[in-house]
């Protein structure tokens, strides 16, 4: 998220925030997590950052507490 402030990039609103774990099983650290979130314009990739426009999607959210 430093980045992208750094960058002076625009985060839509709603922000519709994803986060996709890639690791087979939980693991206390070393996480390997994609976070996407909508931003406003296109941008250029960066060493930690990579713009990519996905399709749309309906998905489900659930809390288990």
């Amino acid at each position: 998220m430093q980045e992208i402030n750094v960058k002076n990039i625009s985060i839509a609103n709603p922000i519709y925030s994803i986060a996709t774990f890639h690791d087979q099983e939980y693991k206390e650290n070393d996480v390997d997590v994609e976070i996407q979130i909508n931003i406003l314009g296109e941008h250029e990739n960066t060493k930690d950052v990579n713009f990519k426009k996905i399709d749309p999607s309906i998905l489900c959210s659930f809390n288990n507490s």
